[in-house]
């Protein structure tokens, strides 16, 4: 137990806690599933929430989205690894802080377990829906999503249990994944909570300009600029350690990791540069329509119609 707990680096230990995070990460995801989705649809920005989800899906990542309820089952599976990443971020976080005890690369340890036991689970899940899950099963997964899952997936894999068992303790490894994961979760909840705001009001507006912001600056500082300098620091690691085939290796996964930091990065820019100059627009005052002018009119006549009517009555009666 103790090995488990302080994540041993070997590799029996490191292939159970990959099973073990991985089943967690099952029963949080499907168990949890079960409140947040009515939760969700009782929200009055729940429709406008899926909408601006479905547009993300086909326009941003060019996905084959067919229906709104297939985006607000992917929106749900989105908030899903928000909370993984929100998750490793917090078991990083003692390292980050400069803790570099036992203690602080266990935890690191079990972050990166985090991200695996998602992984695992959600290639497991997805390859049956494929698989033995016929028309329906394959509907959830339209092709760009099973091969961007695929790859991303097999990067993260392909990496993380050698890098715990090698360089497990080394603090540039540690801070690398609080920053991947600090990123993705900053991304993905800003948006997240983005596309329930009603930006044309006031307080819905600047809430959004506080989130593309934050979004930007964690993006530039995650994903490009310590990005570079702790992604080379690694690289002359494993070059000095003699370790070519992890350092070959993490070159690929590297710049495979560039190419998806450089789409996070545009869509940052884009979207601050779309908000944070955006004012709401005033009310303007409710112009009569040409129709309520002519119905007033008419009300009008018959009103005076029957008044002069009246009078003509009175008159006699005298």
């Amino acid at each position: 137990m103790s090995s488990l707990l302080m994540a041993e680096a070997s590799l029996d230990t490191q292939l159970a806690l990959a099973a073990i995070w991985s089943f967690v990460w099952y029963v949080i995801i499907h168990q949890g599933m079960k409140v947040i989705e009515p939760y969700v649809r009782a929200q009055p920005w729940h429709k406008h929430w899926v909408a601006l989800h479905l547009r993300f899906f086909r326009n941003t990542l060019k996905m084959d989205v067919k229906t709104e309820e297939d985006a607000f089952e992917l929106a749900l599976h989105m908030l899903g690894a928000i909370g993984e990443h929100a998750m490793a971020v917090a078991f990083c976080f003692p390292s980050v802080l400069g803790f570099h005890g036992p203690v602080a690369i266990a935890l690191a340890s079990h972050g990166v377990f985090c991200e695996v036991g998602w992984e695992v689970q959600d290639l497991v899940v997805r390859f049956y829906q494929v698989t033995l899950g016929g028309d329906i099963g394959r509907q959830k997964n339209p092709k760009e999503i099973f091969l961007f899952s695929l790859v991303h997936h097999t990067m993260s894999l392909s990496m993380s249990i050698p890098m715990n068992m090698m360089y497990g303790s080394n603090p540039y490894y540690r801070e690398f994944v609080f920053l991947l994961h600090a990123a993705a979760f900053c991304a993905l909840g800003s948006q997240s909570y983005g596309f329930a705001l009603d930006v044309n009001t006031s307080s819905g507006l600047m809430q959004m300009k506080a989130c593309v912001t934050l979004t930007l600056v964690t993006i530039l500082w995650t994903r490009v600029i310590r990005y570079v300098f702790i992604g080379y620091k690694l690289a002359t690691t494993f070059y000095a350690d003699g370790n070519m085939n992890v350092l070959y290796a993490g070159f690929t996964v590297l710049c495979l990791m560039g190419i998806l930091n450089s789409v996070m990065t545009v869509d940052a820019i884009k979207k601050f540069r779309k908000f944070i100059g955006k004012r709401v627009k005033p009310i303007a005052p409710h112009a009569p329509s040409q129709n309520c002018l002519l119905s007033c009119q008419k009300d009008w006549g018959a009103l005076k119609s029957s008044m002069f009517h009246a009078a003509g009555k009175t008159q006699k009666v005298i």
